[in-house]
């Protein structure tokens, strides 16, 4: 018997207050992905800034960010846009980068 002891998608993890998130770093989106990922949040007010070696997510006012567990150098969030849409984001504290995926109810 498999037991699930931390999943994005249970919302008992996320307990700590949230807070608002207007800009956050990642690294560049890859290229045969770029314009469905950016078509995507875009249709929630999100924008992505590209750079060399690393992009930013340009988030619309009333998004917060619900912190849940540190895992180890990492920390877990949930990115909540003011139309109900989520991202879940794995923060890197060592290199200061967010690694984001869409909630498991988002991408159906």
């Amino acid at each position: 018997m498999r037991t699930t002891i931390f999943s994005f998608d249970n919302d008992e993890h996320f307990i700590w207050g949230s807070e608002p998130v207007t800009k956050l770093k990642a690294p560049r989106i890859i290229q045969e992905k770029a314009g469905e990922i950016k078509d995507l949040l875009a249709t929630h007010g999100c924008t992505i800034e590209d750079h060399e070696d690393y992009c930013f997510f340009l988030f619309p006012e009333d998004t917060v960010r619900v912190r849940g567990l540190t895992l180890g150098v990492s920390e877990c969030y949930k990115v909540k846009f003011p139309d109900g849409f989520v991202l879940n984001e794995l923060y890197d504290t060592y290199r200061r980068i967010s690694f984001f995926s869409v909630a498991k109810e988002e991408a159906v």
